[in-house]
């Protein structure tokens, strides 16, 4: 049986801006410095350091570009490095081990971590960076936490949580005064998030997830006393010094160097954010959405939740519905539905028959974003 869940991310936290000036496509710029400097003259400088967190929007395809030429970059430099990766929880590692020795094609590798439930992003993305890592035998650490532990937390706080639970957890840093407005901030922006816990619970649960980034790199770190690690996670676990470069510093390794993808639209970001901005196009526009929580059964695809303003919910789309066809398609897996929903545009119609209390029904969807 497959759930998908949505997830919400630091990564789609937008820092605070500063100063008159612009940033171009490709540009990088050291902050602290205020000073353009080269694609290359970034590389020389992150390769002298033990870490390089660079941070991402998930759905976005010019971040992971970014950080696919920062490690390029980098191993032309420095091949003694290593690979953290948000994406994949801790206990996984072995599947990460066996993808680098080239055990796994493509497919046995998704299935093996459960990509869709343990992330969730278009797994297309992440691809270039995982063959990169394979094809120059690069070692990839499993930087993340099991997410229901993370739940667990956000429910009932640190405190509140099973002795088995902790005992999983390392010594967590108390968050900074700023880290907690910035999180006071996304939690408020989010009405759903209240619902899943208190704020001080949803702090909790953020230093444990950065805690825990921050203990596999170190980890890492004390195996490969000359290694470096380029971690890459959500921006807003990285950005400010806040989240894992916080709790990095905490553990006792201060060699840490921070670059963020920067949206060209955007005025030059404050020269603390990061110690790096490189410049990407605006994003593209978000891929579409239903609406939609799935779950496969013996029939098909059933409908476990309709979310609340969603494509769905304006067309009747009901939970408890079961899939049966997409403009016609038979839909019997999860995967399926998903590659046919990813290749529609805002705009377009489609047609939509489920089965309701043993009714076969025809919705017809208008794709507005």
């Amino acid at each position: 049986m497959m759930i998908v869940f949505l997830m919400v991310s630091l990564a789609l936290f937008q820092v605070i801006v500063m100063g008159p000036q612009q940033i171009e496509n490709g540009q990088v710029i050291n902050l602290f410095r205020q000073k353009i400097i080269t694609q290359e003259q970034l590389y020389d400088q992150l390769s002298e350091k033990r870490v390089v967190l660079v941070g991402e929007t998930h759905n976005d395809p010019n971040h992971h570009k970014v950080q696919l030429k920062i490690i390029q970059g980098i191993y032309k430099h420095n091949n003694n490095m290593a690979i953290g990766l948000e994406m994949i929880p801790r206990h996984l590692q072995s599947q990460l081990d066996r993808w680098v020795a080239d055990e796994l094609s493509r497919e046995d590798f998704l299935k093996a971590v459960d990509w869709d439930q343990t992330w969730g992003f278009d797994s297309d993305l992440y691809m270039p960076i995982l063959r990169f890592a394979r094809d120059n035998n690069i070692h990839l650490v499993a930087m993340n936490i099991k997410r229901e532990v993370v739940k667990q937390v956000r429910l009932k706080g640190l405190d509140g949580v099973a002795d088995n639970i902790k005992d999983e957890l390392p010594k967590i840093a108390p968050a900074s005064d700023k880290y907690k407005t910035m999180l006071r901030e996304v939690f408020e922006s989010h009405p759903m998030m209240s619902k899943m816990g208190k704020f001080e619970n949803f702090v909790d649960a953020q230093q444990v997830w950065d805690g825990v980034m921050a203990t596999q790199i170190n980890h890492w770190l004390g195996e490969n006393p000359y290694g470096l690690l380029v971690g890459l996670a959500g921006s807003g676990h990285i950005s400010y010094g806040n989240g894992i470069p916080h709790q990095l510093k905490s553990q006792g390794v201060e060699d840490i160097a921070t670059v963020l993808p920067w949206n060209i639209e955007e005025k030059w970001a404050d020269y603390k954010v990061a110690n790096y901005a490189w410049g990407v196009p605006k994003p593209p526009p978000p891929p579409v959405r239903f609406g939609i929580m799935l779950q496969e059964v013996e029939t098909g695809v059933l409908i476990t939740t309709v979310f609340k303003d969603s494509i769905a919910e304006k067309h009747g789309i009901k939970a408890e519905d079961e899939i049966r066809e997409l403009n016609g398609e038979t839909i019997t897996t999860i995967k399926r539905l998903k590659w046919l929903i990813k290749n529609m545009e805002w705009g377009d119609k489609a047609t939509l028959t489920v089965n309701r209390d043993g009714d076969v029904k025809k919705i017809e969807l208008e794709l507005e974003r």
